[in-house]
């Protein structure tokens, strides 16, 4: 079982009343965010190729727009 010691509960105590983050903390939050993101658009346009142009037709893209979104490299928006 985890006991917290009174230097713990201070330690907590004063994070929870920070209004900002450690820059330690903003940085591994922004890094997950970007990973997230690239792996998004990786999986979506991968997607996006095994579509077939009926598919394509039924959401609204046109081939040659599906063919320049999914040759694009995960890191370009």
């Amino acid at each position: 079982m985890l006991t917290l010691t009174n230097s713990d509960r201070t330690v907590l105590a004063q994070l929870a009343t920070r209004n900002t983050l450690p820059v330690g903390a903003v940085i591994a939050v922004r890094v997950a965010h970007i990973i997230a993101l690239w792996s998004f658009r990786q999986r979506s346009r991968k997607s996006l190729k095994q579509l077939s142009w009926q598919q394509l037709d039924d959401i609204g893209v046109s081939g040659d727009a599906a063919r320049c979104e999914y040759k694009k490299v995960f890191w370009r928006p």
